[in-house]
């Protein structure tokens, strides 16, 4: 398992979102000073019957919009770049 580490507010965050047929998750990591990527939360969450039901995209907005509310104390003022593997998602980019 990989140690998780302080995060620096004004440095910019790197959130990773997945979601399958019953789970949605996310990884929150940052940069340190040398460049490396390191993971600084992380966040799963069983969908409920219904969310089962939804697109495989609508699926993965919630794994974003979930991560973004569950992290929001962390990352409130600072910038974000979302990683999805969903590129319909990409029209989310400013907001």
């Amino acid at each position: 398992m990989p140690d998780l580490y302080i995060s620096v507010l004004n440095r910019p965050f790197q959130l990773y979102t997945d979601a399958s047929a019953t789970i949605v998750g996310a990884c929150l990591a940052q940069n340190d000073e040398n460049g490396m990527e390191h993971p600084i939360a992380l966040y799963s969450k069983k969908l409920t019957i219904f969310q089962m039901n939804w697109s495989t995209i609508k699926r993965e907005a919630n794994a974003i919009l979930s991560a973004l509310k569950k992290f929001d104390c962390c990352i409130y003022v600072s910038q974000i770049q979302v990683v999805s593997d969903q590129n319909p998602l990409t029209f989310l980019k400013n907001g």
